[in-house]
């Protein structure tokens, strides 16, 4: 009978060491350029020539959504000039490092709108690089996704949900709070009937928020 090689424990603990090591420095790398990308989609950054000078490489490019291809001066002047800031998602982030100083990342986004809705979903990636003053952002692209509803994850879907809600329950007006009570219940009866499919309370829990909604825009204009 074979049995397998004999290992020292010592050399399994530092096996197991390194593993843990790895996964840590991953999760912080992850951590860390997910922090970055996401200033990157808030108005404190794209209105701020000098943070965006900070976080976007010398040498940057980008490949839009669109297809347009953009330089670094390119694309600080269209942030610059934005008259209107757009409210970005984004999720499903994952980080490869390259090596030591470089990383790719990779996650979805699209725009939220007024609503909650989600608009102009896409599959992001970035290539970062850390120099002295830290990590810069060398080249980002954006690949459109199908805008067919169907598309969207659940993930897409709870994010919305919670920005519903939180959107609605800021809101003084009595009526619309009686209708958030009510919205609660119906929850519970969303999760018992339809707990099997969590994309299903997603649509329902979202269905029942327009309808809040639009009960709000009514109170709002009284």
């Amino acid at each position: 009978m074979n049995h397998p090689p004999f290992i020292p424990p010592n050399i399994q603990r530092s096996a197991l060491a390194a593993d843990i090591g790895s996964t840590m420095e991953e999760a912080a790398l992850l951590s860390e350029l997910r922090e970055l990308e996401v200033e990157l989609h808030r108005p404190t950054a794209r209105g701020s020539r000098e943070r965006l000078e900070e976080l976007l490489h010398p040498d940057f490019t980008e490949v839009g959504r669109s297809g347009r291809c953009y330089t670094r001066d390119a694309i600080i002047k269209r942030l610059l000039a934005e008259d209107e800031r757009p409210d970005v998602w984004s999720g499903e982030f994952n980080a490869l490092s390259l090596d030591q100083s470089t990383a790719l990342l990779t996650y979805r986004s699209a725009h939220l709108g007024p609503g909650g809705e989600l608009a102009n979903s896409a599959r992001r990636a970035s290539i970062w690089s850390r120099g002295a003053t830290g990590w810069q952002l060398v080249h980002h692209q954006g690949t459109p996704e199908p805008s067919d509803p169907e598309q969207l994850s659940t993930a897409e879907l709870d994010a919305t949900v919670v920005r519903m809600e939180a959107r609605l329950s800021s809101l003084p007006k009595a009526g619309t709070a009686h209708l958030l009570k009510l919205y609660a219940q119906l929850v519970l009866r969303f999760e018992q009937d339809l707990g099997t499919s969590p994309r299903d309370v997603a649509l329902a829990r979202s269905a029942a928020l327009m309808l809040v909604q639009a009960f709000a825009a009514t109170e709002g204009a009284s």
